[in-house]
């Protein structure tokens, strides 16, 4: 149907557009349109396979039915799970999903959650990486919901995990088991606080073990140029220390590039390495040898940051809640 159909519809059936209106919005009820109504407006909708505007849907309700989402890659296993549950989630709540890579950029970060904005998304959820987009999310008054990342003294929604204390619990107990000693550690972007706090529990874990980290085997890769960077960075460090008992990939993406790293330039080397990943990947119970894995709970992650976005739409409540989820540590 053309930009006139709720007029053709209205005058088919012989009620008004307001009528019309009130019953494609659900509000039929409480506006005490009889059941007999409803049920013909639904029926010739359903017979003329009616498609409301959205534009027109907008303009009614005050509503975009659209919300955005920003995460550093959306091809990352976990970002890209976390946002597939997203976006399940809220289209089953009548919502649409727009889906963007920052690609750990705050520049770009804060100029697509500008254009999210100007495009009047209802919210956005976002793992940030700039505190600049924050303050613009609450300056424009945008709903907002932030997962992984909580920036320190930022005030705003938040669903995710205690990185520092799932880094400490998973890497005191790995020690413990395995009698670990000189643990290499494999890092990127270590500004963001997430690794900074994962980082930070495993040098603890170390010192509740009464031993101390040699933090000369703490490493930090280029994310931009990942092969590369973890090809010299891991070959340097071998060369120079030949007593490496383990491997803390402190992320999915350090486990992948770097295992692969090691079984293909150092594979006697990793041979006799116990091996611990934050994050889960499937391959790490194929690999040989296989990877501890620290699993967040994706899906719960994603659920509750739909029901936390959903109730800062419906509800219109300004407090801010934190939600912090466990993990589960997957022995191998």
């Amino acid at each position: 149907m053309n930009k006139t159909s709720i007029q053709k519809i209205a005058a088919d059936l012989e009620v008004s557009t307001t009528t019309i209106s009130f019953i494609i919005n659900g509000k039929a009820d409480k506006y005490k349109i009889s059941k007999a109504t409803q049920k013909r407006v639904r029926d010739y909708i359903e017979k003329n396979n009616y498609q409301p505007s959205s534009l027109a849907r907008s303009l009614t309700t005050g509503k975009s039915y659209t919300i955005g989402f920003l995460a550093p890659d959306i091809a990352n296993p976990f970002y890209g799970q976390v946002g597939k549950h997203i976006e399940k989630r809220l289209f089953q709540a009548g919502y649409q999903v727009f889906l963007s890579s920052t690609e750990e950029d705050p520049e770009m970060e804060l100029k697509m959650a500008q254009s999210m904005v100007q495009r009047q998304v209802d919210g956005i959820i976002l793992a940030p990486a700039s505190r600049r987009t924050l303050t613009f999310l609450r300056k424009s008054g945008t709903p907002t919901v932030t997962f992984d990342r909580k920036l320190p003294r930022s005030k705003v929604n938040f669903v995710g995990i205690d990185n520092y204390q799932a880094s400490f619990g998973a890497i005191n107990e790995f020690l413990s088991k395995n009698k670990c000693r000189n643990m290499l550690m494999i890092s990127i972007t270590p500004e963001v606080d997430t690794l900074k706090q994962r980082i930070a529990g495993c040098i603890d874990a170390f010192e509740n073990q009464g031993l101390k980290y040699p933090k000369h085997l703490n490493l930090t890769v280029d994310y931009q140029n990942l092969e590369q960077s973890c090809y010299e960075e891991i070959s340097r460090v071998l060369e120079q220390n030949h007593s490496i008992d383990s491997v803390y990939f402190t992320n999915n993406l350090t486990a992948f590039r770097g295992f692969y790293t090691f079984s293909k330039y150092h594979r006697s080397r990793l041979e006799k390495l116990k091996l611990i990943s934050f994050d889960d990947l499937p391959f790490n119970e194929i690999s040989h040898p296989v990877i501890t894995g620290i699993e967040q709970p994706k899906e719960e992650i994603a659920n509750s940051c739909s029901r936390l976005m959903l109730s800062l739409l419906n509800e219109k409540k300004d407090q801010v809640k934190k939600i912090i989820l466990p993990v589960q540590v997957n022995w191998r």
